[in-house]
């Protein structure tokens, strides 16, 4: 048996053990998946935002506002 195979086997238990583990406190797993897609979504919106703000930046030369020169 290989190292790789070790792994995906272990990666499947612990799969299945999670399932079951859901199955048994649904409300707590219910819980944790919403938890989960909060911090997922906050990532992606920062990142996201982050992106935006590089826009901004490389473009401000061409902005003219209080406390920006003309340049």
């Amino acid at each position: 048996m290989t190292a790789e195979l070790g792994y995906i086997i272990l990666a499947e238990v612990v799969f299945a053990l999670f399932v079951i583990w859901g199955f048994l406190h649904e409300d707590r797993f219910i819980r944790f998946e919403e938890m989960l897609g909060k911090i997922v979504r906050r990532l992606f919106f920062r990142r996201k935002r982050a992106v935006k703000k590089l826009r901004v930046i490389r473009g401000r030369v061409a902005q003219k506002g209080p406390g920006r020169s003309a340049a």
